[in-house]
């Protein structure tokens, strides 16, 4: 029965076997093509696989069939960032609203990746901000956060190193360690 099969592919989902869940889903939906839970699992499945074109195409037809869009539109986003199409993501999802705090953390982290990919540096940080406010530990937006905090103090941050570089410098000259002193002023930089 395809309700067996998209049991039996949830727990393969639980052991992290993606690729074992997509053949029982997709086994599922030949006999019944109409299983919204099927398709937003296949969806995900998919996007764990890297196929964004197949997820897409099933995280739509699970909202075709009515499955909850709080559950489907953070993953479909998630799906149009990791393609590269950052201003269709924003377009069609950037007023979106979801009323699950891991549903708005999903959804406004991947805008922000969307913003900040756009060149939208203060939207990007808005949403990350806003991911963060639902879900205060969500990985994806505090490694947002981090990337524009560094991005925005990109020259304040290089100019310290460089300050720290030369006090070093100054240092192993006055010790009068030349190999340190070679080694420190070799090629490259720190930023």
């Amino acid at each position: 029965k395809p309700e067996a099969l998209v049991k039996s592919a949830k727990e393969y989902l639980a052991k992290g076997d993606q690729k074992a869940a997509v053949v029982q889903l997709r086994s599922a939906l030949q006999k019944n093509p109409d299983l919204a839970e099927a398709r937003f699992l296949l969806g995900g499945a998919l996007l764990d696989t890297g196929d964004f074109p197949a997820s897409e195409k099933e995280l739509r037809k699970a909202l075709e069939l009515e499955y909850p869009a709080d559950q489907v539109v953070p993953t479909l986003v998630r799906v149009i960032v990791a393609e590269g199409r950052f201003k269709a993501a924003i377009d069609e999802f950037g007023t979106a609203s979801i009323g699950s705090p891991q549903g708005t953390a999903e959804l406004q982290s991947a805008l922000g990746q969307a913003y900040f990919a756009t060149g939208n540096a203060a939207a990007g940080k808005a949403a990350f901000e806003a991911a963060l406010a639902a879900q205060s530990d969500y990985p994806p937006a505090i490694l947002g956060v981090v990337v524009l905090a560094v991005q925005r103090e990109g020259t304040h941050i290089r100019e310290k190193v460089s300050d720290l570089r030369l006090r070093l410098g100054d240092v192993l000259l006055v010790q009068g360690d030349a190999e340190a002193l070679a080694s420190f002023r070799g090629p490259g930089d720190f930023v």
